[in-house]
């Protein structure tokens, strides 16, 4: 993915129209082995276009000013183009990661107020992202789990560095959900799961354990899609 953009540009006095700018998200081949940079670099990834950059140099000996005046222009144009800090992408999807932060939050107080009220007895059922049925006791069976989108833009948009390395998320994070997706259920939530995932001829649209082989709260048609599940 890349990004293009036209900026004026001023050195010393001297205004250079529509200086070309361009972003490339196309990494550099990686030796095997080769770590992945833990921390880019400002200018990573960008190129000026060669005549304006001419331009801005001979503006700079015109005007008896010095190279450093030259960095600091071409760095100044980078932070107003990304006033995050990173890429392009990172700037389409600002409001996204806050969006997530907030889904986040509401949904960790939302699991803390259910984790209050629920007993072996009256939540017997995990169902999982995958429409796999287990008891809560089950050792097969998961936790929900919280995901946290990151603590800062770049995470989200591009994982964190864990030994070197960026761990990305492994669904896109403009379809960032707050948990893993296992629901703990009580025997009439999940009758009514059921009956919501059941196919239009009554076929069963969902796996039952076959390790704590839970007994279903409605008719179970068939266990030929019984399995051990590790979700």
């Amino acid at each position: 993915m890349g990004a293009s953009y036209g900026m004026d540009v001023t050195i010393n006095g001297v205004e250079i129209e529509d200086v070309g700018f361009t972003w490339d998200l196309t990494p550099k081949r990686l030796r095997r082995g080769e770590p992945r940079p833990a921390v880019k670099s400002p200018v990573d990834g960008w190129a000026v276009e060669v005549p304006k950059l001419l331009a801005m140099v001979d503006a700079i000996e015109s005007t008896g000013g010095d190279f450093d005046t030259l960095r600091e222009v071409l760095l100044g144009t980078i932070t107003e183009l990304l006033p995050n800090g990173c890429c392009p992408t990172c700037e389409e999807y600002a409001s996204v990661h806050q969006d997530a932060l907030a889904a986040y939050e509401e949904a960790a107080a939302q699991m803390a107020a259910r984790a209050a009220t629920m007993t072996d007895e009256t939540h017997p059922f995990v169902v999982t992202r995958s429409a796999a049925i287990h008891l809560w006791k089950c050792p097969a069976a998961p936790r929900e789990e919280l995901i946290h989108p990151g603590a800062t833009l770049k995470e989200f948009i591009h994982g964190k560095v864990v030994d070197g390395r960026r761990d990305p998320f492994q669904r896109p994070p403009w379809e960032y959900e707050p948990t893993n997706g296992v629901r703990r259920m009580t025997g009439d939530e999940l009758a009514e799961w059921i009956r919501s995932v059941r196919g239009p001829k009554g076929g069963d649209n969902y796996r039952r354990c076959n390790r704590c082989q839970p007994a279903l709260p409605v008719a179970y048609t068939s266990a030929a899609s019984d399995a051990y599940l590790k979700d």
